[in-house]
């Protein structure tokens, strides 16, 4: 049975790698109408193609991340590995069969640099998707061999500036502007954040001070919060000293449940975004009704409309897993991204080197999940503390509250830093 979460989330990774949170909603709540979960009445259903047989050489890609052990995503490389399976069942790249090669760190940054070694052993055309906080072990190696990064999530000084990173969600970035604005478009007028004490934990406001701009509006308080901070009284006081109606909560786990539930028996009626480490899992344990008060935002299509989600649910399907969403969506759509650059080379001639030229001449490139990407230049986020940023995509679809208080996703995609409308998937 498949199913389907609305919240991926961005993994709030900042500048130097300080905090990690992976994303993801893995309930089915009430947020959107849209809730699936494939069952015997409601299957999803995969384009039927009769697909040549695939005779070209194997093209090699690889994923990196800690999968077992650190901050853990092993639903990375199911996203990977399901959109493999399904270009390879419509005949491939140009007739050649994706092979996917997955390299866990384990938590360990000699892993890593070694996982770099072994892509450039395997000759893979690129690294795809992962997430991981040692991204600058083994990038260099990419650097040197021109093997380019696609769909990476932001994590680590690597991610976000090196010359092989092409990121196809913005992220943090994305998710720092995106939740506030999201709560003042919801009708909050007043807005605080309550945010990891770290140092670079500054661009959250920073970023949401930017996205606040174009509705009038800036933080009425920023609230850093030491991380494993058990008493969260004192920081819900300067919190509530604001007056604020709406809060973005950007902390660890068991931190943001503490401060939520603290801040809620206070507040009750004080509108909430979140973007934590194990986000389902704080949910849940807020309560339903709670719960679906938090605002959100996501950089995939969820759109049961759409014959593209469809067929994205139908690969999951059929390549034997149970689940989408968390970073399974994401990493589909990197895998996407990649094929549908990999496709403009002559057959039989994938190579990392072919990609590496390719990407920086990709104005818009189209996966059907996400608004059209343009690699040839990086975005320029306002106000960015980081030289040379790479950041591509920086739209998101945005879930504000309704007149019950429920998160409806609300349609097409958004500019957080703008408040303009992103080009149609």
């Amino acid at each position: 049975m498949l199913r389907r979460t609305i919240i991926p989330i961005a993994v709030v990774a900042l500048a130097l790698g300080g905090l990690a949170a992976c994303g993801g909603d893995d309930d089915d709540d009430d947020a959107a109408s849209d809730d699936t979960e494939a069952t015997d009445d409601t299957e999803a259903e995969a384009t039927t193609t009769t697909a040549a047989p695939l005779d070209g050489p194997p093209i090699k890609i690889m994923t990196i991340g800690e999968f077992s052990a650190g901050v853990s995503n092993p639903e990375i490389p199911e996203g990977i590995q399901g959109a493999a399976e399904g270009i390879n069942s419509r005949g491939g790249i140009n007739g050649s069969p994706l092979e996917v090669i997955v390299c866990d760190t384990n938590n360990d940054p000699n892993t890593a640099a070694e996982c770099g070694r072994q892509a450039v052993d395997e000759g893979v055309a690129a690294v795809v998707g992962g997430l991981t906080l040692f991204g600058g072990e083994y990038f260099p190696l990419l650097e040197e061999n021109k093997i380019p990064a696609i769909g990476n999530v932001l994590a680590t000084v690597a991610d976000f500036t090196s010359p092989v990173s092409y990121p196809v969600y913005g992220g943090i970035i994305s998710t720092s502007a995106a939740l506030p604005y999201a709560l003042a478009v919801s009708g909050a007028a007043r807005i605080a954040t309550a945010r990891i004490d770290l140092t670079e934990g500054v661009v959250i406001p920073l970023f949401g001070n930017t996205a606040l701009a174009t509705v009038g509006q800036e933080y009425v308080a920023d609230v850093p919060i030491p991380p494993n901070t058990a008493d969260m009284a004192t920081y819900v006081a300067q919190t509530q000293a604001a007056e604020p109606d709406g809060v973005v909560v950007a902390l660890p786990a068991q931190d943001s449940l503490n401060f939520l539930t603290e801040i809620l028996a206070a507040n009750p009626e004080i509108k909430a975004a979140l973007v934590s480490t194990e986000t389902d899992a704080v949910r849940e344990a807020l309560g339903d009704e709670i719960a679906d008060r938090l605002v959100y935002n996501d950089s995939f299509v969820v759109d049961e409309e759409s014959e593209v989600y469809q067929q994205y649910l139908a690969d999951m399907e059929a390549a034997g897993f149970d689940e989408v969403g968390d970073f399974r969506n994401d990493m589909y759509a990197a895998t996407v991204v990649f094929a549908e650059i990999a496709k403009q080379l002559p057959a039989g001639q994938v190579t990392a080197a072919g990609i590496w030229d390719l990407l920086p001449t990709q104005t818009e490139v189209r996966t059907g999940l996400t608004p059209p990407i343009n690699f040839s230049a990086p975005y320029p986020v306002p106000n960015s503390p980081i030289p040379g940023l790479r950041v591509f995509n920086v739209c998101v679809q945005i879930a504000t509250l309704d007149a019950e208080g429920l998160a409806v996703l609300q349609p097409g995609f958004i500019d957080p830093f703008t408040a303009e409308d992103c080009p149609a998937p």
